[in-house]
């Protein structure tokens, strides 16, 4: 009868006791109440995070229902000596920080103001011949920044703005300046020597190509080559020049716009036509045939960001937008693609955006319009007064707009425009 009370004792020193089992279950407890409550916040955590994410994408949503808007804060006329008042603005920019606006006039000067007030700056020249008059001016793709004057002796300059910055006692200051990429002089383009009446420039990876229609009705084809000498840091250029197939008797250039691979030249006539031309071999160029555009002459076109596409405007207020489209033969052709809703005047100027493929057009009787190419939306169509508004300065943030009109007086616009 020992034996088994023996195991029996050896068995209950086995489970714990009372005390012992008291203490197991409040610690059980303990874990369990910290364990719902864990449970509880990861799940209150995820809905949360599910709250969020929605909220996140109403915000970026709901900004798609408002409109775009520009809202004038200030109008003001440059500080104009004898030799800017009696010569007209050609092109107006405004750099990226917003603060800085530089106007390019015939006679060559370049003024940079402060954007926000009108205040001058400092004025520079582009370069010119003494006997030389100014003929046209034409502009590269907004991210390269270039500049070309043509002369009415064949000679072309090549600017572009630099803005450094600094920042004296932790304050930001922007300083202007212009850059000669071509060198300090013109250079002849047409060795005829014979008026420059319209005007091409686009910087390609082999370096800029130019394009220019010379009052006699001839096309010419320059492509610039730049070389840097590691040890001396000099730069020089030599600029091969050629001729390309003329336009039929009886028609005139009236716009030009080169793409960035220096490849295609979409030239605009005075009959409401385009030619392609491909450029891939400059010495034997070839002219495609002609395509029409509805809405009466064209009056305005610019390649829009990466040339791409090119943004149309017309003597009617027509807007469209038109593609290089191939054929089954791998040849391309410009095509219409789209329509916009058209200004109520002849298409003055068109501002495409520096990182979007969107644009901006003004017209003659003071209206102003916003578009989006890839999604065909007309964001805005609104009118800025009665006078005309003849170029558009956009900020490469799509932050502000300068406005320069017939009058040339300029509008500085708080411009709302995220989508």
């Amino acid at each position: 009868m020992s034996k088994p009370l023996s195991i029996a004792a050896k068995t209950s020193d086995l489970m714990p006791s009372a005390e012992q089992r008291t203490k197991l279950r409040r610690w059980r407890n303990l874990k369990d109440k910290i364990s719902g409550y864990g449970i509880m916040v990861a799940g209150i955590a995820v809905v949360g995070s599910l709250a969020l994410i929605f909220v996140y994408l109403f915000s970026e949503v709901i900004p798609l229902l408002r409109g775009a808007s520009v809202d004038v804060q200030k109008t003001y006329t440059l500080p104009a000596n004898e030799q800017i008042a009696s010569s007209p603005a050609e092109f107006i920019t405004l750099e990226r920080y917003e603060e800085i606006g530089a106007t390019y006039h015939q006679n060559g000067t370049v003024q940079f103001f402060n954007a926000l007030d009108g205040t001058e700056s400092i004025n520079q020249q582009v370069p010119k011949s003494a006997d030389a008059q100014f003929s046209t001016l034409a502009t590269s793709e907004s991210s390269h920044g270039l500049v070309a004057y043509g002369y009415n002796n064949g000679e072309v300059a090549v600017v572009k703005a630099q803005y450094d910055l600094s920042y004296p006692d932790d304050k930001r200051v922007v300083t202007p300046s212009l850059s000669f990429p071509l060198g300090e002089n013109p250079f002849q383009l047409d060795a005829n020597r014979a008026a420059i009446n319209a005007l091409a420039i686009q910087d390609t990876s082999n370096g800029p190509v130019l394009v220019a229609a010379t009052a006699d009705q001839r096309l010419l084809l320059g492509m610039v080559t730049t070389k840097t000498n590691p040890i001396t840091e000099e730069t020089t250029t030599s600029t091969e020049v050629f001729n390309l197939p003329s336009l039929p008797e009886g028609e005139k250039v009236t716009q030009m716009q080169v793409d960035d691979n220096g490849r295609y030249l979409v030239v605009a006539n005075d009959k409401s036509q385009l030619y392609l031309y491909n450029l891939s071999k400059p010495n034997a160029a070839e002219r495609y045939e002609p395509v029409s555009v509805e809405g009466g002459k064209v009056t305005a076109m610019r390649f829009l960001v990466s040339t791409g596409s090119l943004a149309i405007g017309t003597e009617q207020g027509r807007v469209s937008q038109w593609l290089m489209v191939r054929d089954k033969n791998n040849r391309y052709h410009v095509t219409h693609v789209r329509d916009f809703k058209p200004l109520s005047g002849a298409v003055t100027h068109i501002a495409p955006e520096y990182s979007r493929r969107g644009f901006w057009a003004a017209d003659d009787k003071g209206n102003i319009g916003i578009y989006y190419g890839t999604s065909a939306r007309t964001l805005l169509i609104k009118s800025m007064g009665a006078t005309p508004i003849e170029k558009i300065g956009l900020s490469p943030i799509n932050g502000r707009v300068l406005l320069l009109d017939k009058d040339q007086k300029i509008s500085v616009a708080k411009v709302w425009n995220e989508h």
